[in-house]
């Protein structure tokens, strides 16, 4: 009868011991997930890491600058152009206006 007695306590003490040891393994697993570093990377070699991010990051903005410059660039140089020849095609269209005046008036008058 003693037996039984002790068999019955261990089996009623099995259960809520089984679910102390699993909620602290639990609760130790979120708590280093919450840190976010794991047990075998060094906090060294996680900030090497996180300073290579970095630097790739501040190297593709660099990129990203150049390459916005030279379209900024050649936009205007574009702009430039075009100007240019608008202002070429205006004075050639005043010559072409000059000359058919003096086509019409009898050609240019020699002076003598």
């Amino acid at each position: 009868m003693v037996k039984a007695g002790i068999l019955i306590a261990l089996i009623a003490a099995f259960s809520p011991t089984l679910a102390a040891v699993l909620g602290y393994l639990a609760s130790s697993r979120s708590l280093r997930r919450t840190v976010g570093v794991p047990q075998d990377v060094p906090l060294t070699h996680a900030v090497d890491r996180l300073e290579v991010q970095l630097q790739e990051v501040h190297n593709t903005t660099s990129q990203i600058a150049q390459r916005l410059a030279r379209l900024e660039g050649a936009s205007s140089l574009h702009g430039g152009t075009h100007h240019a020849v608008q202002q070429l095609a205006a004075e050639l269209s005043n010559v072409s206006q000059r000359v058919a005046r003096l086509e019409a008036s009898g050609g240019p008058r020699s002076v003598s």
